[in-house]
C-alpha cells in the first residue's frame, strides 16, 4: 500500500537542504487523467504536494529522495524518451511496467 504522507518532527530550523529522506513517488494529476501521462519526483510530505484528486499511483519513503529521483529521471527518460512537459511529466505506454521500473529504483534506496 502506498505512504499517503511523511511528517517530520523537528525541533528548531529544518533544513530541507541536508536532509536527504523522504517519499518518492509516480502520480496522475486529473488534467491527465484518461491519457497516458505521469509525474515523477520526489518531496517531504505527499499531501502538502498533491490533493486527494490526484491518482497516486505510488508513493514509497526512500533514504536519498534526491539520488532516487535522478536515477528514475534518468531510467524514465532512457525508456519513455524525454519528459512531455516540464522535466518530470512522462508519455508511458503501460503503467505496469513503469511501477516495475519505478519499484526497481525504489528498492536500492529504502
Amino acid at each position: 500500500d502506498p505512504v499517503v504522507g511523511y511528517n517530520f518532527i523537528t525541533y528548531g530550523s529544518f533544513d530541507t537542504e541536508r536532509c536527504s529522506e523522504g517519499l518518492l513517488y509516480i502520480v496522475q494529476k486529473p488534467k491527465d487523467f484518461n491519457t497516458k501521462r505521469y509525474k515523477i519526483g520526489r518531496t517531504f510530505n505527499i499531501t502538502k504536494r498533491y490533493d486527494s484528486t490526484v491518482n497516486r499511483v505510488k508513493v514509497v519513503f526512500v533514504n536519498d529522495m534526491r539520488a532516487a529521483e535522478t536515477e528514475l529521471l534518468e531510467k524514465f527518460e532512457k525508456m519513455y524518451g524525454a519528459p512531455t512537459k516540464g522535466k518530470e511529466t512522462f508519455e508511458v505506454d503501460e503503467i505496469d511496467s513503469a511501477i516495475k521500473l519505478f519499484d526497481e529504483v525504489a528498492e536500492k534506496y529504502m
